[in-house]
């Protein structure tokens, strides 16, 4: 579908009475793909264009903007998931991999002003499936209704390989065409992407809501006036992360997996209450992921500091050097099933022990929760769940023991 939408961007951006053309995803490597399909596009019809990439502030990191200009003056230019960049152009927008882009409904809201200058302007969201409570099933949902003049378009693995797809992949590799070769390669392609095949191949969104172990109604949704009323009087309370810095970890989107994420959660207790108070979590490498963690301490100005500790990593030992004389850093090694270890925490939500503040993602926590534990590990979801089980583990009630025959 993006090879597609490449060609048709390049011909729209080539055209005299053409649009300039905004593609938006939601991480680089899909970028440099598809301006490459632009590239190949202009080259194999012959329409001469300028290509040059260039390096801009945006926020707090330099990001790489690639731009095309076409002899018609129309240029295609890939632009960051930032939907401050998109207001003020004109033009057409395409959004890749939607479900994937944590502000989808900023950028929508963005780029919905662009249509407003000239009903020839088009949007186009295009995405794997994900999930039923992602933005983008929602935007799919009323596009089948007809919503706003929308328009909703699908090909499932199964429809393109009807359509020619594994003729053509023999076509351009030598390989004589058969059914049952078709049948063994959609098979081998099918087993590749278990269990998440619906998803990934045949535009089916995946649903946990009915199978997570937490329950949405379970949490106590706290405000912050309701808190500011018992805010002197917290027992305890710590941070603590889980760690995702592995080469494997950090991957791009492949196979059907996704980057996994370093998640932190600052939980405090009241009494027999737990409360979440803020989350944070980000893609990042080794030193990076150190620094927000060390900054988002020294922000919350925590004392108790958990971090996964792995049986061979010397990360604990190296943290309590960097925070000595900030927070006590504990390292809190995984042992046994995740289920069981969770276990605890879940029984205190399901008691109606454990509030959430309204920070910014309370929303999007919760729908992790409910979402735990999938098939195999996800990110997002088994990182917020982990990072959580640790903090509470730090600050959890202990059972008193009372010696038999006491009086």
């Amino acid at each position: 579908m993006t090879w597609l939408l490449a060609l048709i961007c390049v011909l729209r951006a080539a055209a005299n009475k053409g649009q300039n053309q905004y593609y938006i995803s939601y991480n680089k490597e899909s970028t440099d793909q598809f301006m490459k399909n632009c590239r190949w596009w202009a080259s194999n019809l012959q329409l001469f264009c300028n290509e040059r990439s260039e390096s801009v502030y945006d926020g707090e990191k330099d990001l790489l903007v690639y731009k095309m200009t076409f002899s018609s003056g129309f240029v295609i230019e890939a632009l960051s998931s930032n939907p401050n960049n998109i207001r003020g152009k004109g033009g057409d927008v395409v959004v890749d991999e939607a479900a994937f882009i944590e502000q989808l409904d900023e950028i929508v809201r963005a780029i919905t002003a662009l249509v407003l200058w000239s009903p020839e302007r088009s949007i186009v969201l295009v995405s794997t499936a994900d999930t039923v409570d992602n933005p983008f099933h929602q935007y799919c949902e009323k596009a089948k209704k007809g919503e706003k003049g929308m328009a909703y378009y699908q090909m499932g693995f199964k429809e393109a390989i009807e359509k020619g797809l594994y003729r053509r992949i023999c076509f351009l590799s030598g390989q004589k065409w058969s059914k049952e070769s078709e049948r063994s390669w959609e098979q081998g392609i099918r087993d590749l992407y278990a269990p998440f095949g619906d998803a990934e191949l045949d535009c089916i969104p995946l649903d946990y809501s009915q199978n997570g172990l937490f329950k949405a109604e379970d949490f106590v949704l706290m405000s912050w006036e309701e808190f500011a009323k018992i805010e002197s009087a917290i027992h305890d309370e710590a941070i603590a992360f889980d760690l995702a810095t592995t080469g494997r970890d950090m991957g791009d989107r492949q196979k059907g997996r996704d980057p996994f994420y370093t998640f932190g959660v600052h939980m405090m207790r009241h009494k027999k209450i737990y409360i979440i108070a803020d989350i944070i979590y980000a893609q990042v490498n080794v030193e990076d992921g150190d620094e927000m963690i060390m900054n988002w301490v020294k922000e919350k100005k925590v004392k108790k500091l958990v971090l996964e500790q792995e049986p061979t990593s010397r990360f604990i030992s190296s943290m309590r050097k960097r925070l000595k004389g900030t927070c006590k850093v504990i390292g809190s090694r995984p042992v046994g099933d995740k289920v069981l270890r969770a276990k605890p925490f879940l029984n205190e939500t399901v008691l109606g022990n454990v509030a959430i503040l309204p920070f910014k993602d309370r929303r999007k926590l919760i729908s992790l929760f409910c979402r735990w534990p999938p098939p195999q590990p996800l990110p997002l979801i088994s990182d917020s769940v982990d990072a959580t089980v640790h903090a509470y583990n730090s600050i959890a009630l202990k059972p008193v023991q009372i010696p038999v025959g006491s009086r």
